[in-house]
């Protein structure tokens, strides 16, 4: 187990990608007059930067909220395979554990856990609930502090959260299946946003990239019968 100090990183992690990005999030809020309750009360009940901001894109549009609730779902549908995978990586993990901290598994948790498969539930529910907080924290303040803020400053801070995913992807590189699938899901997403496709559509990126990795890393064993993981 990762105890003390050791856990300090992890959290320096998440507030690193978590502080900027709510606060942009608030201010995009701001920016639609939509006052500082609503980013708070979406943060703390939706708690999906991606879904939250195709809410802000929808409802001040008057659209329909069938079409919204469909992009949140597909926005978010790689979450449902967070918990079961981190369960079959932790046999100590119990069903109870995982649906506990399921709803609180982001990204960014994820990934985290991942990075450090000794950390155990004790340790990564405490996370969750940090990265959740932090979260509705900071969307709630951007959302005032916006209106003392220039859009340069806010336009910079916006992308801390790329940052965050390339920092915590480059260290999990270590084969060439990684890179295919890294290289796979890169390109397509950078194909369906200048095609101008909805954001849902990073789902197929992200499949095509799994789905690569996977046939790359079958015929590299097929290859090699001695490899035994990708």
């Amino acid at each position: 187990m990762v105890k003390g100090k050791g856990l300090g990183q992890y959290y320096a992690i998440i507030a690193a990608g978590y502080i900027p990005t709510g606060l942009a999030f608030g201010a995009f809020a701001e920016s639609l007059h939509l006052g500082s309750l609503i980013p708070l009360t979406l943060s703390l009940t939706i708690y999906s930067g991606a879904a939250q901001s195709a809410f802000l894109g929808f409802v001040p549009l008057g659209l329909p909220i069938l079409p919204l609730a469909v992009t949140a779902f597909l926005l978010n549908l790689r979450h449902t395979f967070y918990g079961p995978h981190l369960s079959s990586q932790r046999s100590e993990r119990s069903v109870r554990d995982i649906l506990l901290i399921g709803p609180f598994l982001t990204d960014e948790v994820y990934a985290v856990s991942l990075m450090n498969p000794k950390l155990g539930f004790r340790q990564i529910a405490p996370l969750a609930l940090f990265a959740y907080f932090l979260w509705a924290l900071s969307s709630f303040l951007g959302s005032i502090l916006s209106q003392f803020a220039t859009a340069a400053i806010l336009t910079a801070i916006a992308v801390s959260l790329p940052a965050l995913f390339v920092s915590l992807l480059v260290p999990r590189l270590k084969s060439a299946t990684t890179v295919q699938a890294m290289i796979t899901a890169v390109a397509l997403s950078v194909i369906f946003r200048f095609a101008d496709l909805g954001s849902y559509f990073i789902i197929i990126a992200i499949l095509a990239g799994v789905g690569s990795g996977i046939l790359m890393g079958s015929l590299r064993r097929r290859a090699d019968p001695s490899r035994n993981s990708i």
